[in-house]
Parts: structure tokens; C-alpha cells; sequence
């Protein structure tokens, strides 16, 4: 599998849509079939830390699949919830 090719196909969409919100509308059901394609997932993080640079900061819990100009495609790893609750909420989420 070509997951490069594939990112970088969702990332054209993205680059070409005039409303990027009806975009990622649109590629929903997209999205939920890669998410549970293991081989695409196996594929892609191996590219990912198959680059040196990722190794460059251990505490990394993001791993970028496809950065490119504000197109930016990443699985974002959260540390277990301190209250144990199954639902993640804007609390548990801390962004930059």
C-alpha cells in the first residue's frame, strides 16, 4: 500500500476544495475506512518514523503523517484519561 500517495490525494482535495469545511465533510466516510485499514496505518507510521527527524524528540506524542504548507494529516496519541472517563472532552485536550 501507497500511503503516501493516499495523504497526499486527501491533501490535494483539501488544497483544491474553496470550502475545506464541506471538504472534510465530503471525505468523512474516506476518513472512517482509512482509520480502520491497518495495513494504511502499518504503512504510514512506518514512514513516519522511518525519518530521523521524528527520533529527535522523545516526547512526541504526535506522529506527522503528511505536513505541507497548512495542509497538516497527523495521528495524535492522548495519554490515558485521569478520571477514567471513555469520552474525551475540550478538558482532557490541551493544544498549542
Amino acid at each position: 500500500m501507497d500511503s503516501k500517495k493516499i495523504l497526499e490525494n486527501i491533501a490535494n482535495l483539501l488544497i483544491r476544495s474553496e470550502n475545506r469545511y464541506q471538504a472534510h465533510s465530503k471525505m468523512k466516510s474516506q476518513f472512517e475506512r482509512l482509520c480502520k485499514d491497518k495495513t494504511f496505518i502499518f504503512d504510514a507510521l512506518k514512514d513516519c518514523i522511518s525519518k530521523s527527524s521524528f527520533w529527535e524528540n522523545p516526547d512526541n506524542l504526535v506522529f506527522p503523517l503528511y505536513l505541507s504548507g497548512d495542509i497538516i494529516i497527523t495521528i495524535n496519541l492522548f495519554v490515558p484519561i485521569r478520571d477514567k472517563s471513555k469520552n474525551i472532552s475540550q478538558d482532557n485536550i490541551h493544544h498549542h
